[in-house]
């Protein structure tokens, strides 16, 4: 009897351990500041929280850094259980409550905001890191102004959350700019990245005071700095009389005004704009310019 022989080979292969994912991120934004902010949580680090600025593709992309959380608490009940996640955001205000505490609790699977006026619940997703696609950068056109600092020489058009096309009507995006408020102001200055920023009131004031100062800076009532700044003045500011969007949501006053925000605060509802009249042919600063409302923006840096 002849028999066979059955060679069986057993080959083992060593097996490297598949890294799991490490963090749970918010599908969609979750904190309401500015045009609204994605999260993501390590639920195995005491401290793993981080945010950032919703990118054009969603909480997939990012406009902004990922930034580590301030003052972060992760509570996880198991492998699976309720993760309770506390932190705080920074805002831009310099006000009384210049940043947000944020709770978010963590179950089955969605992430929902508590403790706030505005609800959110939204899905996660598993990522096993935070390599993020940033957005391009809109790059405005800029020139070195006599003031030596660095300006945006376009009204700004980037579209962030609480901006304005002008009659709500897109073609005034393009000629105008968007109209901002006082907080999305300086989200979208912040968007252009490479340190530029809502200029303060005292940049504005310096800046015109080369081209012959405001209204009460100058010997001829703001006129001269009007004329220079003004789109087509020797300047090549070229700032536009764009109007504004009232609190209530009204357009007002295009081709009449030119209005732009500042930095600078005069109360915790209101901040000092600039004023391109064109009934009076001068450049004003006003002190009580309603945060809410939108008007123009440019930008600075140094």
């Amino acid at each position: 009897m002849k028999f066979s022989a059955l060679v069986v080979v057993l080959v083992f292969v060593g097996c490297e351990k598949i890294a799991q994912p490490r963090y749970l991120i918010t599908s969609s934004p979750i904190v309401p500041v500015g045009n609204g902010l994605c999260v993501a949580v390590d639920p195995k680090d005491p401290q793993g929280v981080w945010w950032w600025d919703i990118g054009r593709s969603g909480c997939s992309s990012r406009s902004s850094s990922i930034m580590h959380a301030e003052d972060a608490i992760v509570v996880a009940s198991g492998s699976d259980g309720p993760i309770d996640v506390r932190f705080r955001v920074g805002l831009i205000s310099r006000s009384a409550g210049a940043y947000r505490n944020v709770h978010i609790a963590i179950d089955g699977g969605k992430a929902t905001l508590l403790g706030s006026p505005e609800s959110a619940q939204v899905e996660l997703e598993r990522r096993k890191d935070l390599d993020l696609s940033e957005e391009p950068c809109p790059c405005p056109s800029s020139r070195r102004m006599a003031d030596g600092k660095q300006w945006t020489v376009d009204n700004l058009n980037v579209n962030v959350g609480s901006s304005y096309c002008y009659a709500d009507a897109e073609p005034n995006c393009r000629r105008y700019g968007r109209l901002y408020t006082w907080e999305s102001a300086h989200r979208a200055c912040r968007s252009l990245r490479d340190a530029w920023r809502l200029p303060t009131s005292d940049e504005w004031k310096q800046m015109a005071k080369h081209y012959g100062g405001i209204r009460d800076d100058s010997g001829d009532s703001g006129r001269a700095a009007f004329t220079a700044l003004l789109s087509g003045g020797s300047s090549g500011f070229n700032a536009l009389l764009g109007g504004n969007r009232s609190v209530d949501g009204n357009y007002e006053r295009s081709q009449a005004h030119g209005f732009y925000w500042t930095a600078s605060e005069t109360g915790p509802g209101s901040a000092i704009f600039y004023n391109f009249g064109q009934g009076g042919q001068a450049l004003n600063r006003q002190n009580e310019g309603e945060k809410q409302m939108a008007i123009s923006v440019r930008c600075v840096r140094d």
